[in-house]
């Protein structure tokens, strides 16, 4: 479960990274490092899972846009596949100042997570 929680935190700083900036084209490496998604809750239920997230901006930078997206890899036979599913958190805002927090709710059905 880990493993499946780090690729969707993954994916969905590669989605909020993309809407970072300071009016600048070249954000640095190092800014993006400063933002993060934290799990605060998980909760496994007949129909689902919920999450309960907190975005934390602690760069120099203001977010313009942030989307937060959660999907789960499909167990295949011999490995993993792409689900082409995914849910567009809750709570997602324009315009996140730096050292704001901003709370985020999603929740996956569970005819999602079985093939």
């Amino acid at each position: 479960m880990n493993r499946k929680l780090g690729i969707l935190v993954l994916l969905a700083l590669a989605i909020l990274f993309v809407g970072c900036s300071k009016e600048e084209d070249n954000v640095p490496l190092r800014e993006l490092e400063k933002i993060s998604i934290n799990v605060i809750k998980e909760q496994k239920m007949k129909q689902g899972i919920s999450y309960e997230m907190e975005l934390v901006n602690k760069s120099d930078l203001t977010i313009k846009q942030n989307n937060v997206f959660l999907s789960y890899p499909l167990k295949m036979k011999n490995g993993y596949s792409d689900n082409k599913f995914k849910v567009l958190a809750e709570g997602n805002k324009l315009n996140i100042k730096p050292k704001q927090k901003v709370k985020l709710t999603a929740f996956l059905p569970l005819n999602w997570l079985v093939p």
